[in-house]
């Protein structure tokens, strides 16, 4: 059933539990939600998709608890976003909160590049809630920039000749957690 403020009234009478650790059987209230606003959405293959993801520490559990909730109290149109596009939406700040509860880093997506030659390398950064963050290094020195202005700089200790593979270049990552205090690892 749909409230007058466009959020979906959740319920749990799914005669399904999601096996959550939690006080509340919070996924299975998301996936309720889900399923009243799009019929086509089956409760046990949302569970089977969504839940039962935390890990087993108390601080984890109520995070995902929290994250669920609120993925449940969203609008259909947010619900519509979130399964399409794979954006939180208004849920943004609870997905970030878990996501640094239960792996200890901040809710990032990154990408980095860098020259064959290890003349310079770079690495971009979106997380949530913070505005555009990147790094971009040559032999001598890193520049941290956030928002499109520079917030600071650091000696580079020719990291961008080190960047070799693909796993390497989490080198990047932690450069610029040091040096910028921004990134997952900051």
């Amino acid at each position: 059933m749909e409230s007058t403020t466009g959020a979906v009234e959740p319920t749990t009478d799914t005669a399904v539990s999601s096996g959550d650790t939690g006080d509340q059987d919070a996924c299975a209230s998301f996936c309720a939600a889900a399923t009243a606003c799009f019929p086509m959405v089956i409760v046990t293959e949302c569970i089977a998709e969504f839940c039962g993801d935390e890990d087993e520490t108390p601080a984890c559990v109520a995070a995902t608890d929290a994250r669920h909730m609120c993925f449940a109290s969203m609008s259909c149109d947010d619900i519509s976003v979130f399964f399409n596009e794979d954006d939180p939406g208004p849920c943004s700040e609870a997905v970030a909160q878990e996501v640094k509860i239960c792996t200890g880093e901040n809710a990032c997506d990154h990408e980095a590049s860098g020259n064959v030659d290890g003349s310079a390398c770079s690495i971009d950064f979106e997380c949530i809630g913070e505005p555009p963050q990147a790094m971009q290094c040559d032999t001598e020195t890193c520049t941290c920039i956030e928002d499109g202005s520079t917030t600071g700089t650091c000696a580079s200790e020719a990291i961008c000749a080190k960047l070799t593979d693909l796993d390497s270049f989490q080198m990047l990552v932690d450069l610029a957690a040091t040096c910028c205090s921004f990134g997952p690892a900051a």
